[in-house]
């Protein structure tokens, strides 16, 4: 678990180096496509 969760937080903080250098956040825009008042 301890070398799963090293990965996913080194990934994530290189993500967030990547957005802060580029000024920019790296998100998909996404919209919803699914039925609406259930």
């Amino acid at each position: 678990f301890r070398l799963f969760a090293l990965g996913r937080s080194v990934g994530s903080a290189a993500h967030a180096v990547e957005q802060v250098m580029s000024n920019r956040l790296i998100r998909p825009r996404a919209r919803y496509d699914g039925p609406v008042g259930i």
